[in-house]
């Protein structure tokens, strides 16, 4: 796994703000895993751009409201072909 500062990053999408708050509580007593969310497809092509090579897991939501997960996680392969990913 990729980590960067002592970290495991881990990029979580879902539209739902309740479920990046609920994967964040599953870690919060683990300091060397880092959660970033992101609830839009958009957003999350933004955040992984600009840290292509910090994310250890992408976390996908299936059905997002600008695009599907599955749209979303072709751009992400085309980015970092490497990348960990979970639907």
């Amino acid at each position: 796994m990729i980590r960067t500062n002592n970290k495991y990053k881990i990029l979580v999408v879902d539209d739902e703000e309740k479920i990046i708050a609920s994967v964040k509580n599953l870690f919060i007593d683990q300091p060397e895993i880092e959660i970033a969310g992101a609830t839009s497809a958009i957003a999350a092509l933004e955040l992984f751009e600009k840290h292509r090579h910090q994310f250890a897991l992408v976390l996908m939501d299936y059905k997002l409201p600008d695009q599907s997960g599955a749209e979303v996680t072709k751009a992400i392969l085309k980015i970092n072909p490497y990348q960990g990913r979970f639907f």
